[in-house]
């Protein structure tokens, strides 16, 4: 059974429901930050993402969902994020959690590699993009006090092992986390 560590439900007068899980991640400049994002991505982000292929493709529950991490100079989150149908929030709700139980099992060998290459175009990606790349500096020089280094970035990226990933998996706490969800007014809903 999960331990819900705070919830917060708001009704407002929109169509869909829209919930989010926050789970304890790591912190912006923990050395486990580049394989967070690689989990992240292969938990939840883009088409091939398990969370996209389960809860939307072969469940049909949701008309989005995905996970991100965020890194603070204390600590970290991953968010899973899913806007759903008011009659499928149960089901979908139940699905994510199911997910999260079987991730506890690994990453495949596909995904690990697919996920990587992934990681690596959207930093590559970044670069063409001024805004983007002074987020990016201001961000690590506020959080570190060092000036972000892309070589050595770029480095820690491609020495990414699929036992860093699997051992991260181990570490998470995918039974605990916060909840929160906007909802149709006079929608009834309970994490």
């Amino acid at each position: 059974k999960e331990n819900l560590l705070g919830r917060k439900i708001v009704e407002k007068d929109i169509e869909q429901t829209h919930f989010a899980l926050g789970i304890k991640g790591v912190r912006f400049d923990d050395e486990k930050n580049d394989a967070m994002s690689l989990m992240s991505i292969i938990l939840g982000m883009g088409m091939s993402s398990r969370l996209f292929q389960k809860v939307r493709e072969e469940l049909g529950l949701c008309y989005t969902i995905y996970s991100y991490p965020s890194g603070y100079r204390d600590t970290g989150t991953m968010i899973i994020y899913a806007g759903v149908n008011n009659d499928s929030f149960y089901p979908a709700y139940e699905a994510v959690k199911d997910v999260l139980k079987t991730f506890k099992g690994g990453v495949t060998d596909k995904e690990f590699e697919r996920g990587k290459a992934q990681v690596l175009s959207s930093f590559a990606y970044g670069e063409e993009s001024t805004a983007s790349q002074m987020i990016l500096y201001g961000k690590y020089l506020l959080f570190t006090g060092k000036v972000f280094d892309q070589d050595l970035k770029l480095s820690k990226i491609n020495s990414i092992a699929k036992k860093d990933v699997d051992g991260l998996i181990d570490e998470m706490d995918f039974e605990s986390f916060s909840a929160a969800a906007v909802t149709k007014k006079g929608t009834r809903i309970k994490f």
